[in-house]
């Protein structure tokens, strides 16, 4: 194209009548040390020059765009929501060199609505990577991506995968103080879920969360069977500690005697507000559990988890 990319990076896509169309954001000099990219984007375009000067493409140009640096990913983390995978990222983003993707935005228009979204998330996910070769990178999806597993496994049948998990009645409860996106109804349609749609239409608050958890779940079930040894199941129980060294393990990042100082340190704090100290949660969340919100999270959900856990290798 003539032009260099070189500190550009992929940071929306839009639908338009011609297709899909990425818009690229100039981040050179910008670190991705936020708990999510979306707040990294925010305060880059605090920068006149960064909102002003953008560069637009077709989606299925986007890999030519970036050919001077793309390449596969180190590693994906996939996960249920509210389960600790944010926790999990910042421990990744602590060891030295690790660029850690979190729910790039860009990527949801994509596996909704591409025609090959096999071909146009693969080269997203490549034209995102560090201008640095040496530097390893890890891309978290929003917690919904499971349920696009195959197409992630087969743009990355070589990448070795984690998924988050935890007790699907203690997530249902973390959404009743705030809702994430994916369990309030009319978001996620009921062919993605693959959940009849006048049976969807009718489930109150609890139920749907409760149904789009067990779909979650039981695609990643699925995934990790297809996947073998390049997958592997961690839960909210396991973490900090042993969970997050396997996930770094299992990835195939070693660290250092620093980065096990510094991966140990993000253990204290809230994964989603380091300004807090994390707390084990569970206990209250188990309290919250109403006996009819036990009979609608074991009739969408539990055997999903059940599941998982069975494919789980032991700690």
């Amino acid at each position: 194209m003539g032009v260099t990319t070189r500190g550009w990076m992929p940071v929306r896509v839009d639908r338009e009548p011609s297709g899909l169309v990425v818009d690229w954001a100039f981040l050179d000099g910008v670190r991705l040390d936020e708990p999510f990219l979306d707040q990294t984007l925010e305060r880059a375009m605090r920068s006149p020059f960064r909102l002003l000067v953008r560069r637009r493409c077709p989606v299925a140009e986007v890999e030519q765009w970036a050919a001077h640096r793309a390449r596969d990913p180190d590693g994906l983390v996939l996960h249920l929501s509210r389960c600790g995978s944010t926790l999990v990222a910042n421990a990744l983003r602590a060891r030295a060199g690790t660029t850690v993707l979190s729910e790039p935005p860009a990527l949801e228009p994509v596996l909704a609505s591409s025609p090959d979204p096999v071909r146009d998330v693969r080269a997203l996910v490549r034209a995102m990577a560090p201008e640095d070769a040496g530097s390893a990178y890890v891309l978290k999806l929003d917690a919904w991506a499971a349920l696009d597993l195959p197409v992630l496994l087969a743009a990355f049948p070589d990448v070795p995968w984690v998924f988050v998990g935890r007790e699907p009645a203690e997530v249902v409860v973390s959404h009743h103080g705030h809702r994430g996106w994916h369990v309030v109804p009319g978001t996620l349609t009921a062919s993605r879920l693959g959940i009849d749609a006048a049976t969807l239409a009718g489930l109150d608050l609890d139920d749907h969360a409760a149904a789009v958890l067990g779909r979650i779940l039981a695609s990643a079930v699925d995934g990790v069977r297809a996947a073998g040894d390049r997958a592997l199941v961690v839960d909210h129980a396991e973490l900090p500690d042993p969970g997050i060294p396997r996930v770094l393990a299992h990835l195939g990042l070693p660290l250092t005697d620093d980065d096990r100082l510094a991966v140990a340190s993000t253990y204290a704090l809230h994964g989603k507000n380091p300004h807090l100290l994390y707390a084990d949660d569970r206990a209250a969340k188990q309290a919250a559990v109403t006996p009819e919100l036990r009979r609608k999270v074991d009739a969408w959900a539990t055997p999903a988890y059940r599941a998982l856990r069975g494919l789980a290798a032991p700690s």
